[in-house]
């Protein structure tokens, strides 16, 4: 097991973020990406910062730069349209390129700053269908446009009682009747050209409304009926919209983060229709449109995608990212990746966690693997053992802090699922001799399936049991196996994704609403035997308190990290710094004063007395779970790819900021 070094020292002091950067290879362009698109299923166009437009070859997955042309425009905002061979940039101005040759076409000065750009196919006053270009602008407005000379086009303004916000995204449906806008008040518009009318979707007040800045609408081209509208938002989620109802019918949020940019994949080799989503935790999410589940795993990739386009036959998919940096690869390519690790629920949360536990009595680390199975790494064996349990493999995994007991969720199998009916979860109880192996010594039958998330109470003596697909906690007495409570009133409907113990008994409960029906996305619960009550209305993935029991941890469903203190009667959460991508993993130390938080590629240490970032080291992959051993000296980082390696966090501090004994300063 390899060490890590202290970190790296900046201009400014020990850096809070290790941030990869890129090697210089010929995928690289000179400046920030701004615009992405096929122009057909071996070649690629991109727009750079500053104009610059690049004909990209596609070798074997391998872009290459064929040709490289100045547009000379410093517009943000970009639309590639290779149907027309077209180019559009928006600013104050709308301008048009004939592309790749770059040749201006037109200039047509707006009164208001272009903020969304689109174009296709609409069917204007019952005229046959024609190509448009269609913008948003910061006034709040819409306009359509000619694409070959830039003529404006008639189209129905808003309705005269809208409250004006400027335009964030715009999307054309490929039934050539519809457009969708949303603004920056999170409303969403459409406008239907069969009955030129515009009807509200829905608004901030709705209670499915999104919770943050939308920044995309895509139209899937549905065989069956009328195209479903998508929007990607800054709160992590992506909704699809039923239009008649006027109700989103699926929440995907899985995300590490913001939603970036979204695509749909169609149906390649045959297969169910595919739908792409990125987020600002650097990582690419593969969904079946038949039934909204992820097709395994959300791939993990260096960088953030920013762009993400599918190409006109569906393999293949490309993405530009915040390092200047276009990629390609096959939609297979990304199944097969997202799909290695078996045994694991696409749908759970928690498989992008590991779990870790710590024996004191022998100094050995307890770790559930992302394939569900249990190792132990045992000092001074150089292989970790495998631990051996009767059933599946464990979904969830809870280490009694005396090290005396290992408790694992493992789900029914399929032949006792049809005997039984109702599904549940069996709870194996597993004690350890002095010198003996590990040995089931109890068995629990929870009344939910499957068991994703594990909280074991500081003295050892209650189990806490929850199911990312359920509403319910249940908690038993152990090693007695016996229920002691029920919990669901206060959060009926949103499902459990986080929970933990503190010292005096406190139960922090973490949940999401999976449809987006409540007026929240989710809250953060801290429940006692006198009652509970909500702390805010803002998701938890991931909950851990100090050792003092006054401090409780939050990463939210944004990949955000906070800090909750309990020691006065109005309860206080401060937001955390920002890490290179979501955070995915955090740990009290013994002192109780640092707290380590794991990203994408790092690992950080903080000090939340004093409200000071103390410096990183850099991690070869996301991080699982992290844990302490005996002081700020030893942690255990877990790691994708289900190794586990030591990092010494103690370089960061000196020596009077931290107590060994584990007691606070």
């Amino acid at each position: 097991m390899s060490q890590l070094g202290a970190g790296i020292e900046g201009e400014f002091g020990p850096s809070p973020v290790i941030r990869r950067l890129s090697d210089p290879v010929k995928q690289q362009c000179l400046n920030e990406i701004l615009g992405l698109a096929w122009a057909d299923s071996q070649t690629l166009w991109t727009i750079e910062e500053g104009g610059r437009f690049v004909t990209w070859s596609i070798q074997e997955n391998d872009p290459v730069s064929e040709a490289a042309i100045d547009l000379d425009d410093p517009a943000l905002v970009w639309r590639l349209d290779p149907l027309l061979g077209i180019g559009f940039a928006a600013s104050d101005d709308l301008c048009a390129f004939q592309l790749p040759s770059g040749t201006p076409l037109w200039t047509v000065h707006q009164p208001s700053w272009i903020n969304a750009l689109t174009s296709g196919t609409l069917q204007l006053a019952g005229k046959p269908p024609r190509p448009v270009v269609a913008t948003g602008h910061d006034d709040g407005s819409i306009s359509l446009f000619r694409p070959k000379d830039g003529a404006p086009l008639p189209i129905r303004p808003f309705p005269p009682g809208r409250t004006k916000a400027a335009i964030s995204a715009i999307a054309i449906s490929p039934s050539e009747t519809k457009i969708a806008v949303a603004d920056e008040k999170r409303s969403i518009w459409i406008l239907d050209l069969k009955s030129d009318s515009w009807f509200e979707l829905t608004n901030p007040s709705d209670a499915a409304a999104h919770k943050n800045r939308i920044v995309g609408l895509d139209w899937y081209p549905n065989p069956n009926g009328e195209p479903t509208l998508h929007s990607a938002s800054w709160d992590g989620t992506v909704r699809v919209w039923d239009l008649a109802k006027r109700q989103p019918t699926m929440l995907l949020n899985s995300h590490q983060g913001p939603v970036l940019s979204m695509g749909h994949a169609g149906k390649p080799h045959g297969k169910k229709p595919r739908f792409l989503s990125s987020d600002e935790g650097s990582c690419l999410h593969l969904w079946d449109c038949t039934n909204w589940n992820l097709v395994g795993l959300p791939l993990e990739i260096s960088s953030p995608a920013k762009i993400v386009a599918v190409s006109p036959l569906g393999n293949t998919f490309a993405w530009a990212d915040n390092s200047r940096t276009v990629h390609v690869s096959s939609l297979e390519a990304l199944e097969e990746s997202s799909s290695e690790i078996l045994g694991f629920d696409p749908v759970d949360p928690r498989s992008l966690r590991n779990d870790l536990g710590f024996d004191p009595r022998t100094g050995s680390i307890i770790h559930r693997q992302s394939d569900q199975q249990i190792r132990l790494l045992v000092p001074d064996l150089e292989e970790p053992a495998a631990l051996q349990f009767p059933g599946a493999a464990a979904s969830a995994m809870a280490v009694a802090p005396a090290g005396n007991w290992i408790w694992l969720a493992c789900a029914q199998d399929e032949s006792s699922a049809s005997q039984m009916g109702d599904p549940f979860s069996r709870i194996l109880g597993l004690q350890k001799d002095a010198d003996g192996p590990w040995q089931v010594a109890q068995v629990i039958e929870a009344s939910m399936a499957p068991i994703t998330t594990m909280a074991i109470a500081a003295g050892g003596d209650r189990l806490a049991l929850a199911s990312h697909l359920e509403d319910t906690v249940e908690i038993w007495e152990i090693p007695q196996g016996l229920p002691s409570r029920i919990l669901k009133e206060d959060w009926s409907g949103q499902t459990v994704q986080a929970m933990a113990w503190g010292k005096n008994g406190d139960l922090a409960v973490g949940t999401i609403d999976p449809m987006a029906t409540g007026g929240t996305p989710g809250h953060t619960y801290l429940w006692s035997p006198t009652g509970s009550r909500a702390i805010d209305r803002i998701p938890a993935r991931i909950l851990t308190w100090d050792r003092t029991g006054k401090v409780l941890g939050r990463i939210d469903h944004l990949g955000r990290a906070w800090i909750f203190r309990t020691g006065s009667n109005e309860a206080s959460f401060a937001l955390l710094g920002e890490s290179s991508g979501a955070w995915q993993a955090m740990a009290f130390a013994p002192d109780s004063t640092h707290l380590a938080l794991g990203g994408a590629t790092q690992v950080s240490l903080f000090d939340w007395k004093k409200d000071k970032w103390l410096g990183s080291v850099e991690v070869p992959c996301a991080v699982r779970a992290l844990w302490f051993e005996g002081s700020v000296k030893k942690l255990w980082v877990a790691l994708k790819s289900d190794e586990c390696i030591l990092a010494s966090m103690g370089d960061w501090i000196a020596e009077a900021d931290w107590a060994p004994n584990g007691s606070n300063r």
